[in-house]
């Protein structure tokens, strides 16, 4: 970190955000290459011998493909559903978010298109795909001037771990909930952890629309913070990565 600091705008630039396009360009070289083969071949078999290479190319490129691609953690998922990667099912969090809407829309008697919602160790991106208005979001196009209010929020977060601070303030794209106590983790799986001393600025999050927070683990600390916990009872699924409590803010409580 300290050395892309260092490197100006260059400390910003991503190779791998380019590399996607490598495999092409070795798909070129090798057609290059190939060509090159038949023409000084001249020969009956010259098609025949630059074939050999590339069809061994092929079969290399596809067992690399399915080896390192998306293939092979799909079918270990379903060989073994206790294996760590989540899957869709996990990821929007199929059976939970459904409890929590019906509960926030009959306790606050509006639908879900009328208050706005942040998440805690979920990605808003389950909130977002259940209906709810999401405050937060991955997203590489939002206001600047959007940027600074929703920091004010986790402001309390962020001034207590450097590397949170630096994330959000010189890249940003990630408008979430950080929290100290598990830096770089979206998502939070129910496993009995807690936040011990979770910390936020909840007339901020008033201020910017925020109502209710859904949280993948228990805040102690909560009333503390301005979050008035609804459900004693988490919404889960026996099978459901998650675990959702649903605090609703209540600046100076």
């Amino acid at each position: 970190m300290e050395l892309r600091s260092r490197l100006s705008f260059l400390g910003a630039f991503q190779l791998d955000r380019v590399l996607w396009i490598a495999p092409c360009l070795w798909y070129l070289a090798a057609a290059c290459a190939a060509g090159i083969v038949c023409t000084l071949g001249r020969r009956r078999h010259g098609y025949r011998f630059a074939l050999a290479p590339m069809t061994v190319l092929a079969a290399l490129t596809a067992v690399w493909t399915l080896y390192s691609g998306d293939f092979k953690t799909n079918m270990q998922k379903l060989r073994n559903p206790d294996y760590g990667m989540l899957s869709y099912r996990d990821y929007y969090a199929l059976g939970v978010m459904e409890q929590a809407r019906e509960f926030l829309d009959t306790y606050s008697q509006k639908n879900a298109e009328e208050y706005r919602v942040v998440s805690l160790g979920i990605d808003p991106a389950a909130a977002l795909y259940h209906g709810f208005c999401c405050l937060d979001g991955y997203s590489n196009n939002y206001s600047l001037e959007y940027k600074k209010k929703f920091r004010e929020i986790i402001a309390p977060e962020l001034d207590r771990n450097d590397y949170l601070k630096q994330y959000f303030d010189n890249w940003g794209n990630r408008c979430y909930l950080f929290s100290s106590e598990c830096p770089g983790y979206y998502t939070i799986e129910k496993n009995g952890f807690s936040f011990q001393d979770y910390r936020i600025d909840a007339k901020a999050l008033y201020e910017l629309g925020g109502r209710y927070l859904l949280s993948a683990a228990y805040i102690q600390n909560a009333e503390e913070q301005g979050l008035l916990l609804l459900n004693e009872t988490p919404f889960e699924t026996p099978d459901s990565y998650y675990r959702i409590f649903i605090y609703e803010v209540v600046p100076g409580n």
